[in-house]
């Protein structure tokens, strides 16, 4: 059986770039695809991103607490442009409808709530590696780069039965 692996990015070209974190979630994911794996990109879901990637669908909503304010957030399933790789979007605009950069606002300043954007992510990441959301439970979940540094311990948290976590 070839192995499912949900990898958690806050990057994946052509969705969003600002470094390489972006050519390599998007290389590794075509190149393990290409021998047999099941790969899907969970990253956040910015506008740019949701607007690039095909056959977007929703989901549905996803049991995060957000703060105050936040609203709701939501999963979408879409794929990379070009390829059948599967892009899971964290839909939550209060987070990541931001203009420029995923991290930094015109002015090149970090975002303040970048620690809550990117531990959203994560918690999302553990909520479908514990099966409580619509999509499959993973085999491997691989966190990439330090947006998605909380999964390991998220999951670990949660308790036994989640897949093996991998930070990069």
């Amino acid at each position: 059986m070839n192995p499912s692996m949900l990898f958690v990015a806050a990057e994946a070209i052509p969705l969003a770039k600002t470094g390489g974190l972006g050519d390599v979630v998007s290389g590794l994911a075509r190149a393990l695809q290409a021998r047999g794996c099941d790969i899907t990109i969970l990253m956040p879901g910015y506008p740019e991103a949701i607007a690039r990637t095909q056959d977007v669908r929703s989901i549905g909503g996803l049991p995060l607490a957000l703060p105050a304010g936040h609203g709701a957030a939501r999963l979408l399933s879409a794929r990379l442009p070009g390829t059948s790789v599967k892009v899971v979007l964290l839909d939550c605009a209060a987070l990541y409808d931001r203009a420029g950069s995923p991290y930094v606002d015109g002015a090149g300043r970090d975002f303040v709530d970048n620690p809550l954007r990117f531990a959203a992510l994560s918690h999302a990441a553990t909520a479908i590696a514990a099966g409580r959301t619509a999509l499959p439970i993973p085999d491997v979940v691989h966190a990439h780069d330090w947006h998605a540094a909380l999964t390991p311990l998220l999951m670990q948290r949660a308790g036994d039965g989640l897949p093996a976590a991998t930070p990069a």
